[in-house]
Order: C-alpha cells, then sequence, then structure tokens
C-alpha cells in the first residue's frame, strides 16, 4: 500500500482477502486469529467518512454473528 501511495497509482479500491485459511499455501490461519488481525483495520488504513461508517458495522457484526452456522448472538460468537 505504502509502495503504491508513494508512486501516486491511481487504487479504486483494495481487497483483503482469506487466502490464508485454504490449504494450498502450505499454511492456515484460524477464524479467530483472522477476526483478531482483521479488528485493526482501521487504525491501519485511512478510509473516507462512508468507510469507516461501513467498516465499524463490519466490525461489530463479526463478533455477533456466526458465519459458520448462520445464527445470531453472543451465544454463537466462534
Amino acid at each position: 500500500m505504502r509502495y503504491t501511495v508513494k508512486k501516486n497509482y491511481t487504487m479504486y479500491a483494495w481487497e483483503l482477502g482469506n487466502e490464508l485459511s485454504g490449504s494450498r499455501v502450505g499454511t492456515r490461519v484460524s477464524a479467530s486469529q483472522y477476526a483478531f488481525y482483521t479488528r485493526p483495520l482501521a487504525n491501519i488504513v485511512q478510509f473516507s467518512f462512508i468507510y469507516k461508517f461501513l467498516l465499524k458495522h463490519y466490525l461489530d457484526d463479526i463478533v455477533k454473528y456466526n458465519v459458520v452456522t448462520g445464527r445470531n448472538g453472543v451465544g454463537y460468537v466462534v
């Protein structure tokens, strides 16, 4: 990201994916570890107002929605 900004390249979006959760790369990252490292994105990347708003909702939702079972609620946090 720093290199792209330094070179003044125009970027319309960044994709931060879950490539390490697959087994083809020879390593794995657990869902808990991935969520742990996803949370600080708000402090690392400077977002516009709308993206900060959306990111806040995303971060709030990942702690209360279990993507494996599809169930809501604190009792179902991964």
